[in-house]
């Protein structure tokens, strides 16, 4: 027997992001306060709400921001067999600030022109002149003042507190069905990989054939009659270098009942819709790939949605034991390409050891371009009306400017603090705070801070040597255009483009890396510097 508890559990503080999923410790507290009173020796061990006001946030999300191979959370906890690597790049402040540079640094375009929010995530924001840096109950180092680009697909940083949100709707979506007398389904819709196809293909494909499954009165009807409620869907798209792309859903279907014979059924039509309209859009699917589960208590909901939301945070690294699956999250793929060792190489990442760091930096580049703006864990209006709940939309934004806050172990000033970003040592200044800096009384941040104000400081005669090596090589690469002959606007940009990627190929400095639109500029300029020559000896 179940006994409610209409408690109060979620008093989320819209304004703290920080400590929301970017810089702060997700633990583990099999302690945590339950969505309901379950029998004796559950509730130790599944986290069924773990708000965002309790001690420690978010406990079925336990990853600590680990971007790899996944396994649910809820699982790890109570596999007690389970070792989880505790000492890869993402578990520290100071890997995920590094894996972010990385991102930002192979989507920010050549040309100079704006880059996706990613780029600009962690910086000052609008009228700060101080950026305040804090430690949290678990030692974790954060900063209030700062831009958050709020991107669950790009950003290894802000896409655990967007994971929490999926587990906040999906689980009050969960509670208001079962409190109702319903019961749910969990669906996991599934086309089959398919080696070297693109995503973007894949995720058309895919989402066409699943919106078609649910049109038409041959699931209207059908669909009305079994009691469904309606549904929600999260999209996942993790890589293998064996299989390629693993495009998938989770989807929570709402029934109004606990009729076990009708709602099988009805999700047995909904699949069987979505397999026959793959084959329209140059896909395919198994019957034995597609999976649906019946869930009838707040157990086992809460403890799916927690497998949802922590594959969204993208999971654990996991040793001491094989995988069955070889696939990787695609922030796998960022880190491989992006992240070195202290010796200057590539880092080693699970499943990745035999795949390039410039295979994965495409990868990568396919994936930002395919998924960001899908909408995931929407709660519709009809939905949210039938289950008492609040609606839930899932329209990405530009981002959000994250408040000042009180309580800090001391301040940085704005422009330094975008210095420390700029140069990647943003993480490795918080690394410093979470080890030399008492959160009592403070004791060592003069050290830091001094070291901080040094690392950050403007550094005119560096960045203007970068400015006279970038307007070199800028001439350089105008004059070989010019000597090509070449007219065609198009074939002119393919040029520098090429030009500019074999400079990064061979590790150019970025900060002294020409543009395309400053080498037609000067391509321009010396063209009609030739053409007034020709016409004054004519």
């Amino acid at each position: 027997m179940i006994a409610l508890n209409y408690a109060s559990v979620n008093n989320r503080r819209r304004g703290d992001i920080s400590r929301d999923g970017f810089d702060r410790d997700i633990s583990v507290d099999p302690g945590s306060r339950p969505l309901m009173t379950l029998p004796a020796g559950i509730d130790a061990d599944i986290d069924m709400w773990g708000d965002t006001t309790t001690t420690a946030e978010r406990r079925s999300l336990v990853s600590r921001g680990n971007t790899f191979l996944s396994k649910t959370p809820n699982d790890v906890v109570n596999d007690k067999n389970v070792e989880v690597e505790d000492d890869t790049p993402l578990t520290t402040t100071k890997g995920r600030y590094d894996l972010r540079h990385g991102i930002a640094s192979i989507l920010r375009p050549d040309d100079g022109t704006r880059g996706p929010a990613v780029c600009g995530c962690g910086l000052s924001g609008h009228n700060v002149d101080d950026v305040a840096v804090h430690l949290n109950e678990n030692g974790r180092a954060y900063v209030s003042g700062v831009y958050r680009c709020d991107s669950a697909w790009l950003c290894p940083t802000c896409a655990p507190r967007r994971a929490f949100e999926i587990q906040d709707r999906l689980t009050a979506a969960a509670r208001g069905c079962i409190e109702r007398g319903g019961s749910i389904w969990f669906i996991t819709p599934t086309v089959r990989r398919v080696h070297d196809q693109h995503l973007s293909a894949m995720k058309a494909g895919f989402q066409a054939a699943w919106r078609e499954a649910r049109q038409g009165a041959g699931w209207t009807k059908p669909a009305k009659a079994a009691g469904i409620l309606g549904l929600t869907n999260v999209v996942e798209a993790p890589w293998s270098p064996v299989t390629g792309w693993g495009l998938h859903g989770h989807t929570l279907v709402f029934f109004d009942h606990c009729d076990a014979d009708r709602a099988r059924e009805a999700c047995d039509l909904l699949i069987r819709r979505f397999l026959d309209r793959l084959p329209d859009h140059g896909l395919s699917g198994t019957w034995s790939a597609q999976d649906a589960e019946e869930c009838r208590d707040a157990q086992t909901a809460a403890k799916y949605c927690g497998k949802v939301a922590a594959e969204l945070a993208h999971g654990w690294v996991k040793k001491g034991q094989k995988l069955a699956s070889t696939s990787v999250h695609a922030f796998a793929l960022a880190a491989r390409a992006t992240m070195k060792t202290p010796d200057g190489e590539p880092i080693s990442v699970p499943g990745l050891a035999r795949v390039s760091p410039k295979r994965c930096k495409d990868l990568w580049q396919e994936y930002a371009a395919a998924m960001p703006g899908t909408r995931i864990g929407v709660i519709s209006a009809g939905l949210a009306k039938k289950l008492g709940i609040a609606r839930a939309d899932d329209d990405e934004n530009d981002g959000v400017q994250q408040l000042l806050e009180d309580e800090r172990i001391g301040t940085i000033p704005a422009p330094t603090w975008n210095r420390l970003v700029r140069r990647a040592l943003a993480g490795t200044f918080l690394s410093k705070v979470e080890t030399n800096v008492d959160p009592e009384d403070g004791c060592g941040w003069d050290e830091i801070e001094a070291w901080a104000l040094d690392a950050g400081k403007s550094e005119k005669s560096t960045e203007d040597r970068h400015a006279v090596v970038r307007s070199i090589i800028t001439r350089n690469i105008a004059s070989k255009l010019l000597n090509t002959g070449e007219t065609e606007p198009r074939r002119i940009s393919n040029l520098v483009e090429q030009h500019i990627a074999s400079l990064r190929e061979s590790s150019h400095s970025e900060a002294a890396m020409p543009v395309l639109r400053g080498v037609l500029a000067e391509y321009q300029q010396m063209r009609s510097q030739v053409f007034d020559a020709l016409r004054t000896a004519a």
